[in-house]
């Protein structure tokens, strides 16, 4: 995330992300947004608030809509247990096992790190000659 974003998000949720030095970036984007100078007393008022919040808005909702997932992760085969029907699988971006008696492979996010899987999934196994999906 830039500092810009950052700024953008804090406009919006109210959230402190910057402070320091980078606080002067979100005061100056406010000051864009207002189209105004905006002192730093009026950061505690709630009325000042709604506007920061209404004028960030669509660069907030703009901001959402542009998110991608940035991870590689995908499921590694580690296991596959046919006597208790388990299946192993490692995540690639945090590298934990994760088991489970549905094929872990499916599974389109990482239920330790949560990220997203990408490219190939695990292998899918054939059981008794039918496929599982």
């Amino acid at each position: 995330m830039t500092k810009q974003e950052a700024a953008i998000i804090m406009a919006y949720t109210g959230t402190t992300l910057l402070t320091g030095e980078d606080f002067s970036i979100f005061h100056k984007y406010i000051e864009e947004k207002l189209e105004r100078p905006v002192w730093t007393h009026e950061f505690a008022d709630k009325a000042v608030w709604k506007q920061i919040k209404e004028a960030s808005k669509e660069d907030f909702i703009n901001l959402c809509k542009s998110l991608k997932n940035e991870t590689n992760a995908q499921w590694e085969f580690v296991h596959y247990d046919p006597d208790y029907l388990v299946f192993s699988g490692t995540c690639t971006a945090c590298k934990k096992k994760h088991e489970s008696t549905d094929n872990v492979g499916k599974l389109p996010f990482c239920p330790h790190c949560g990220a997203q899987m990408n490219g190939e999934k695990m292998p899918v196994l054939i059981i008794s000659g039918e496929e599982e999906q």
